[in-house]
């Protein structure tokens, strides 16, 4: 329907990893109007952390802060995303870095931020909006970030599939 939208959130309830880690996914169907974001330090009971996003419609990545739901850009990166591409996001310290990888290329940062908001460990969240098309993402993964830079929770095959269709 025209104008409708649904948007939906899911995030791991039992692993809460470090302050310092990752959060990445890859795009399996991204549609023409759909978004996705990505989140860590992710307080699901007031809708606080930090995210990245990618859009097919504006043909960016960015860095988000969440604010009691309030999305606010921290950064952005001009892509034109593909199925098959990914992105990701770590926060070490007050330091916010937006990975992207073309297909099944290299990881690639893009774009850094600083901001000390949010500097608890959270939790790994996904969130997906889309107007008129099915999206799909894949590979959903991230964890804490251990001193050799190795994230303690990283899938060798998918975590999570989600579908979000517009009925």
């Amino acid at each position: 329907t025209s104008g409708s939208y649904s948007d939906n959130w899911n995030y791991w309830n039992l692993i809460q990893p470090d302050a310092d880690c990752e959060v990445y996914f890859t795009v399996n169907s991204i549609g023409v109007d759909g978004y996705f974001w990505a989140w860590l330090r992710f307080d699901s009971a007031n809708l606080n952390g930090y995210g990245c996003y990618v859009s097919e419609f504006e043909q960016l990545a960015r860095i988000y802060r969440l604010d009691n739901g309030i999305k606010t850009s921290l950064g952005s990166f001009s892509v034109n995303p593909a199925n098959g591409d990914s992105v990701g996001l770590s926060a070490i310290g007050n330091l916010l870095t937006l990975y992207y990888k073309v297909g099944a290329g290299a990881w690639t940062q893009v774009a850094q931020a600083t901001d000390s908001t949010y500097t608890s460990a959270g939790n790994i969240a996904v969130q997906g909006q889309e107007f008129t098309d099915s999206q799909k993402i894949d590979d959903v993964g991230g964890g804490s970030i251990i001193a050799s830079g190795i994230t303690t929770i990283s899938p060798s095959t998918k975590l999570i599939t989600i579908s979000l269709n517009n009925a």
